[in-house]
């Protein structure tokens, strides 16, 4: 497709250009996602709506909408970009030394007692690979995990993501965790049923954590007392903290040295609930020696935090 003399009308650059629009929903998000100034942006697609005589972008208080000029261009600029993408990381995989960047979601919980870590052992091993870490839900990085906003993940909920190699690697029960008054707080293990009425802050039932103890409260017929939902973990440990309410989570997500010693943390049986992290990345899309390397990274860690008490449950990855 060519106008103006030699000059192509559609580029990779224009392509890209486009779809980030379309991905984004609007022009000023885009501007921001590309670092490109909004007018230039915008001269672009005139450029490009003129060059072939048509429109394919319309904008609204929403956004903007796809003409239907506009939905066969995207289609066709999704398939031409992600084609690129592969030879970009089959070209890649044939060098020697791994290097490019590798985007990771790790669930929360486990995000603050892994990154430094993980950041340390990569930056030692592999200098010209460069780790990007996303610390979001587990349903959230399931969601990067789907739309390839990242090639790797560590959670807890796997089997619930489709078209993807899931490696486990850490195994942890789930624990009743409680402010507690007493120098020598309890570690003794509580049945859910002797949780009681006692109030509590949890997930909310998007969660799979909420999903494990709505299987266990059936199973039990035993309904507790959830005071409080929330979506930031950061927000139920101040309320733990606090004393406000204790909650049913891993013992990780509080610190072992400044938070623990001062909590009843008690693991729960009858039934006992265990969750297992999962390193995961998808089958569809080779992979590079970078995102190889930070794999087998993520395991060590994991290995190391559990070996070393920082992770209190158990390694159950490769060895």
């Amino acid at each position: 497709m060519f106008s103006g003399g030699d000059r192509v009308a559609l580029d990779l650059r224009r392509l890209r250009y486009f779809q980030t629009i379309v991905t984004t929903g609007s022009f000023s998000a885009a501007a921001r996602s590309l670092n490109v100034a909004q007018p230039a942006l915008s001269h672009h697609i005139q450029e490009l709506e003129e060059d072939f005589g048509t429109t394919f972008l319309t904008r609204s208080n929403k956004g903007v909408e796809l003409t239907p000029s506009g939905q066969t261009l995207s289609r066709l600029a999704s398939d031409i970009l992600m084609r690129i993408s592969e030879a970009e990381h089959e070209i890649r995989s044939n060098v020697r030394v791994p290097h490019g960047t590798v985007n990771v979601a790790l669930a929360v919980t486990l995000a603050r007692h892994i990154v430094p870590s993980l950041i340390r052992t990569v930056d030692e091993l592999y200098p010209q690979v460069q780790v990007k870490i996303v610390d979001v839900g587990s349903r959230i990085a399931a969601e990067h995990i789907r739309s390839e906003h990242v090639e790797l993940g560590l959670v807890p909920n796997a089997t619930d993501i489709d078209d993807v190699e899931a490696t486990g690697v850490y195994r942890e029960p789930l624990y009743l965790i409680e402010r507690s008054d007493s120098k020598r707080p309890t570690r003794k293990p509580i049945r859910f049923r002797d949780i009681g009425d006692r109030p509590l802050v949890l997930t909310t039932r998007a969660f799979n954590l909420r999903q494990r103890v709505g299987e266990a409260s059936i199973m039990t017929d035993h309904q507790l007392n959830i005071r409080y939902e929330q979506e930031s973990v950061e927000i139920t440990r101040a309320l733990v903290l606090d004393g406000l309410a204790g909650t049913i989570t891993q013992s990780a997500v509080f610190d072992p040295k400044t938070e623990r010693p001062f909590l009843s943390i008690r693991r729960i049986i009858e039934p006992e609930i265990m969750r297992t992290h999962s390193v995961v990345r998808r089958k569809d899309r080779a992979p590079s020696l970078a995102l190889n390397a930070v794999s087998a990274a993520l395991c060590d860690v994991v290995k190391q935090l559990t070996a070393d008490g920082t992770l209190p449950g158990d390694y159950c990855g490769p060895a």
